[in-house]
């Protein structure tokens, strides 16, 4: 029999880590002054968009912010689009203190949950005023839906991340990239 990770498929969708006070200190945000966690980031909006062949399409269950037909926007001096949102996407804190991703949390599953992005293209777009400590990363769909639900499986089958904002082509268990 074929395990959770057999037959992965290439979803993908993003991961946001801040030193927020929501549980116990992460350890990239451990010991440093609060004038350092208090204030950032300060996003406005994420937004997920899938190449159909020939546009990018809004995907609004990847989505954080005020979404209409002329896509998504915020302002999070207004406590307005991800500051008003963002608490539908928490996601297990850990290594940051607190993590959003959009995953089949509130019971969702399969295909009532995100879908992610997948080939030919996909595009991610964060809006912030500032993003001091903090991070954003790509993980699987599966494997960010997975460790939402607390690895019911007993893995959350990571097998790779980009790390845009640090400027890493990627991390993979076991090996340098």
């Amino acid at each position: 029999s074929c395990s959770t990770c057999c037959g992965l498929r290439p979803h993908f969708n993003w991961i946001i880590g801040t030193c927020e006070a929501t549980q116990a200190t992460g350890q990239f945000c451990a010991n440093l002054p609060a004038c350092m966690t208090s204030g950032a980031p300060k996003i406005n909006y994420v937004a997920a968009y899938q190449f159909d062949g020939s546009n990018f399409v809004l995907m609004d269950e990847s989505s954080v912010g005020e979404s209409s037909a002329a896509g998504v926007a915020g302002n999070h001096a207004a406590n307005q689009g991800w500051e008003a949102r963002k608490n539908q996407s928490r996601w297990r804190g850990g290594d940051w203190t607190t993590k959003y991703a959009p995953w089949a949390s509130k019971g969702r599953r399969g295909p009532q949950g995100p879908r992610g992005v997948t080939p030919p293209a996909g595009m991610f777009v964060l809006s912030a005023e500032n993003f001091y400590y903090g991070a954003f990363y790509m993980l699987s769909q599966l494997g960010i839906n997975l460790e939402g639900m607390g690895q019911p499986t007993g893995t959350n089958c990571w097998n790779w991340e980009l790390d845009p904002v640090e400027g890493t082509a990627g991390w993979a268990p076991g090996q340098a990239t």
